[in-house]
């Protein structure tokens, strides 16, 4: 793997949570030398890119971008209960995406073998979104299935770096949970399971508004860009 340099080209790639994640780089990065693009696709899902992997790989190509941060996999999740209108195992739906994600990332580490990805995932839903509760489902249910998609993403780093591809998991669920309770004056040490994202940073009930992928975002900076660009900068002294 080649060693990342200045400037940092980050190309978010992927389903609804993409332009936020382009908006709240940027404000994380201010004015350092960081050149943040964006390619969203809302609505879409990582069987749908599995089928189409050079879709990626020509917008990492157009970017000339060294780092993808990549937002897929929720939509999948979402779109078996959709279909089936059932209670199904999680673990049989993440077996699913993680297959998808394997399939775009196998053809873009061949083809781009240099990039970094990033996968943070998402963070949980604002509200219980109807078709959940339909189910008998319960927000601490979702937000265990959420956990489970985060552990395929776990899963997927671990694999690519055995293999001396660059690939990083950073989990920030939770995330607008503990800044909310931060304003508040309390202090959490992680997410609550029982609960579902405060309303103050949502927009709907799946998607942050500004103020919560700034803040998203910002963890995501303190939590590995921060050190990437120390790493970067000392690499060209």
């Amino acid at each position: 793997m080649a060693a990342t340099s200045l400037p940092l080209r980050i190309l978010c790639f992927g389903d609804s949570w993409t332009a936020g994640n382009a908006y709240g780089l940027k404000l994380a990065f201010g004015k350092q030398d960081v050149f943040v693009s964006h390619k969203e696709y809302s609505g879409t899902t990582a069987k749908f890119f599995a089928t189409q992997p050079a879709t990626l790989i020509s917008a990492v190509q157009e970017s000339q971008a060294t780092h993808v941060l990549l937002s897929l996999g929720g939509n999948d999740f979402k779109n078996v209960y959709l279909e089936r209108r059932q209670f199904v195992d999680p673990s049989l739906v993440l077996r699913d995406v993680e297959k998808s994600l394997r399939t775009i990332l196998d053809a873009l580490y061949t083809a781009h073998p240099n990039i970094h990805v990033i996968v943070y995932g998402y963070d949980f839903p604002g509200s219980l979104p109807p078709m959940f509760s339909q189910l008998g489902l319960s927000v601490s249910v979702v937000n265990m299935g959420a956990l489970a998609l985060g552990q395929s993403y776990l899963d997927l780093a671990r694999h690519y770096t055995a293999k001396g591809m660059g690939m990083t998991y950073v989990p920030l669920w939770g995330t607008l949970q503990i800044e909310a309770a931060k304003k508040k004056g309390i202090s959490l040490s992680g997410p609550i399971m029982s609960e579902s994202s405060p309303s103050e940073f949502m927009t709907d009930m799946i998607h942050p508004n500004r103020e919560g992928y700034a803040v998203l975002l910002k963890k995501l900076y303190e939590d590995y860009f921060a050190a990437v660009i120390d790493n970067a900068a000392t690499a060209t002294q």
